[in-house]
């Protein structure tokens, strides 16, 4: 008669090999993906600050250059005056350029009015002060460069509604009263980077799909292997209880098959001499038993 397990040591050599091959796997593929995750944003982020001090280098350099350009320019035309410098289409080629993708450059004095800007809000006559209290970051630097060149980021809301940053930078046109700022939009730079943070991202994601194909054809395997391990030393020891219950009830008929050159071998060579010495004796027993009856 067999005897029920509860949890037979077929099932607890399969969950224990399982459990000791597929934990260093997860670890590895756990640590791949937060490194490659890591790898990512870390390119990311260095990169953006790196391409933002570019951006903002040659928005300076832009403004300076432009400033150049325009002190000239009214040095050669001293007849250049406020109230008729919309007269002259070369001084507004130079004062209004383009910066980067969507950027620009424009021309306002120390009072903060506007002479030349590229969107037509912004008519000669305009005082940027009226935009002192919607851009206050902004207007600071307005403020500030009627004094000294000087530059910053701040907050502009696009006719969208959309709310982005830019950067600004304004120098002096020799020694006139004009100011020329230099300004786009920050991200303009970094773009490029979004894009190969793109490209790198679906390139994670391939290399972390064909990471947890491995781990699953791994887990197929060590499923495999572990049933045929644990089966392989489960079995010879199913076989020999088997025997021993039967000697246990007198039975010696059964044949031992197991032949292996490990311990369960060895167990196995113990309990056939055990069954043949029991065997042995009981015969022994039995005439004598029938030796005394007649």
């Amino acid at each position: 008669m067999k005897r029920k397990i509860r949890f037979p040591l077929l099932a607890k050599m399969l969950i224990m090999t399982l459990f000791v091959s597929l934990i260093p796997l997860g670890m590895m593929s756990f640590m791949a993906y937060n490194g490659i995750n890591y790898l990512t944003n870390n390119i990311v982020n260095v990169g953006t600050i790196t391409l933002d001090d570019l951006g903002k280098k040659y928005i300076k350099e832009k403004a300076e250059t432009v400033a150049r350009q325009l002190e000239i320019y009214l040095k050669a035309h001293p007849e250049v005056k406020p109230e008729n410098i919309l007269n002259f289409s070369e001084l507004k080629d130079i004062a209004i350029q383009k910066v980067g993708e969507t950027g620009f450059t424009c021309l306002y004095d120390v009072n903060g009015i506007i002479f030349l800007h590229p969107q037509r809000e912004m008519t000669k006559g305009f005082n940027l002060r009226a935009l002192s209290k919607k851009f206050p970051i902004w207007w600071r630097i307005i403020e500030k460069s009627f004094k000294e060149p000087t530059g910053g980021e701040y907050l502009w809301k696009d006719p969208d509604g959309k709310i982005r940053k830019k950067y600004m930078y304004s120098v002096p046109v020799g020694d006139t009263p004009f100011r020329l700022g230099a300004t786009t939009y920050i991200r303009e730079f970094s773009s490029p980077l979004e894009r190969i943070q793109s490209i790198i991202k679906t390139q994670s994601i391939s290399i972390l799909t064909i990471v947890f194909i491995i781990f699953a054809l791994f887990f197929i395997f060590a499923l495999v292997f572990s049933f045929l391990f644990a089966r392989w030393v489960a079995k010879p020891i199913t076989e020999l209880t088997d025997i021993a219950d039967r000697i246990a009830l007198g039975d010696f008929s059964g044949t031992i098959t197991v032949k292996r050159k490990d311990e369960i071998g060895m167990l196995s060579e113990s309990l056939s001499r055990m069954q043949e010495s029991l065997k042995v004796a009981i015969e022994r027993l039995r005439a004598k038993k029938r030796r005394k009856r007649i």
